[in-house]
């Protein structure tokens, strides 16, 4: 695409998370593919992301402490609710603010952030748990933990929470998401055309991104322990 022999496009997302930040920045500067800092850091964010925060960091924990750093504006504003009530210019503004910590990083000037992997088990069965979050890396955590299904309460209100339900693969059947979703819409009481509902992709959903969730944490955990018990029978 151009303007005047000028390359130019126009890039859409519904979100400002680290994948969207790492993929803009590369189509922003399209100069610094072959530096190698980039790749590793694309490589283990894109392990991260298919794995929904699940990879088992060992020997790569020198790049996660700088990769935290770059994210930090977004784990930050998803930790304290910010992130929700923000329209397309903040959102835009906080990419942009990642993009400087990326360019920071790739040329010596970065930081780095040690994870604050803290969590809460509310419930434990033998293939999964529920979760309660309390650092702002705590999938970290689950994963050194070797925890590979959880259902985690990410915040809690008198009225509404938000909650994220995760598998490590989406080969993992018996952790049926689609299911999952299907049975708390219902219970929501959410319409067919309302786009603010429980929803995601094959290896992570979530409560509805706008409103949050009506349902409690039990409510929560026994739609889902039903789910899993069907695939079980």
């Amino acid at each position: 695409f151009s303007n005047d022999g000028k390359p130019e496009a126009t890039i859409y997302a519904n979100d400002c998370d680290q994948d969207v930040t790492w993929a803009t920045y590369i189509l922003r500067h399209p100069q610094h593919i072959d530096r190698p800092r980039l790749k590793a850091m694309v490589q283990l964010e894109d392990l991260l992301d298919m794995s929904a925060g699940l990879y088992p960091i060992k020997k790569r924990w020198h790049l996660l402490k700088k990769l935290l750093w770059v994210s930090e504006p977004y784990t930050n504003a998803r930790a304290d609710g910010s992130l929700h009530a923000m329209d397309s210019d903040a959102m835009t503004a906080l990419v942009d603010g990642m993009h400087r910590r990326i360019r920071d990083t790739l040329f010596g000037r970065g930081r780095e952030v040690l994870p604050d992997d803290r969590f809460e088990v509310i419930a434990e069965f033998p293939r999964w748990s529920f979760i309660k979050e309390i650092g702002t890396h705590a999938r970290i955590g689950v994963a050194q933990k070797g925890i590979k299904a959880f259902v985690s309460l990410v915040a809690y209100g008198p009225k509404r929470c938000r909650y994220v339900i995760v598998r490590r693969s989406r080969f993992m059947n018996w952790f049926p998401l689609e299911e999952m979703c299907r049975r708390l819409n219902e219970a929501e009481g959410v319409l067919a055309n309302d786009t603010d509902r429980w929803g995601g992709s094959d290896n992570v959903i979530g409560s509805p991104r706008s409103g949050g969730s009506q349902l409690k944490p039990e409510e929560v955990l026994a739609i889902v322990r039903a789910a899993c018990d069907e695939i079980a029978e």
